[in-house]
């Protein structure tokens, strides 16, 4: 899955059945950041694959994933750590539902009422969060923050 970023024209995300996100520039060959997701590993059932990424509409820096274990997971470039996600939102669930039914294929950040994010998984399942304020507004000089992350991670990719 790919999401490009609505704030910056050289930037996309890539999610795989891998558990990896990888930020990209078009500007470079390798990603500038990788990280897998090794929260929502199954040893057992042998599930780890993200199936949904999309970026926010409202904040420039924040970036949601999702796949197996129907975690979604939240993410903001301009924390000092932005490997470790910001928050993670689990949507109800039956107790008897498996996992491969819990599976998330759909997310999306809603372009009209930036406060909302839902999700649909592999049961059909719809859920949509309210976001909070911090997650859902954007910050003085965002877009300047992202373009200054995107230049340093390009530096250190060269």
């Amino acid at each position: 899955m790919i999401s490009i970023s609505p704030f910056h024209r050289r930037v996309f995300l890539s999610v795989g059945v891998d558990g990896y996100t990888k930020l990209w520039s078009t500007m470079q060959r390798r990603a500038l950041m990788s990280m897998r997701d090794t929260s929502c590993i199954h040893i057992a059932d042998g599930l780890d694959g993200l199936y949904a990424s999309d970026w926010s509409k409202a904040r420039p820096l924040v970036f949601a994933v999702a796949g197996d274990g129907g975690v979604v997971r939240i993410h903001d470039l301009g924390n000092r750590r932005p490997m470790l996600p910001t928050i993670e939102l689990k949507a109800p669930m039956p107790s008897s539902t498996d996992d491969t039914q819990k599976r998330i294929l759909a997310l999306q950040f809603n372009h009209k009422q930036r406060d909302f994010l839902a999700s649909g998984n592999a049961a059909g399942h719809v859920h949509v969060w309210r976001l909070s304020w911090g997650l859902s507004n954007q910050s003085s000089h965002e877009h300047q923050q992202l373009q200054s992350c995107i230049e340093r991670m390009e530096e250190k990719s060269v």
